[in-house]
């Protein structure tokens, strides 16, 4: 699987806007990704497993949020 990544350049929430989809879609709620002001998502990528809620269900497109393959680092 992978990990998610946060892009704050495009996430409505770090750019004077409220959202928290994410946070909201994330299995693991304040494990991998917990919620600060404004509804900021802060991703705790060790616990991260990869599920890829948080990615469909981002309004943003391309995403904020992309979780990115263990092989492909890259990115």
């Amino acid at each position: 699987m992978g990990r998610a990544v946060l892009d704050p350049n495009l996430c409505y929430s770090y750019n004077m806007r409220t959202c928290g989809v994410c946070y909201r879609a994330c299995p693991l709620q304040d494990v991998a990704l917990k919620i600060g002001m404004y509804e900021r998502p802060i991703l705790i990528a060790e616990n991260c497993v990869g599920c890829g809620n948080c990615e469909r269900i981002c309004y943003h497109y391309p995403q904020a949020i992309r979780v990115i393959p263990f092989e492909d680092r890259s990115a």
